[in-house]
């Protein structure tokens, strides 16, 4: 179970480009729990956020 805790945290925080606020939201908790949580699963506070690749040759 912590394994699918800890995808669901840095999915939402990838989401929300690492805003814990907007994700602590998303997951239903608070900014502090999600912080404790980052911190037990070693979740890092620098999100790695993913971009669409634009495809257009503008």
């Amino acid at each position: 179970m912590p394994e699918v805790e800890r995808i669901l945290i840095q999915k939402a925080l990838e989401r929300t480009g690492g805003n814990q606020v907007r994700a602590s939201n998303l997951l239903g908790i608070s900014r502090n729990t999600l912080r404790k949580r980052m911190e037990r699963y070693g979740l890092s506070k620098e999100i790695k956020i993913v971009e669409k690749e634009d495809d257009s040759d503008s």
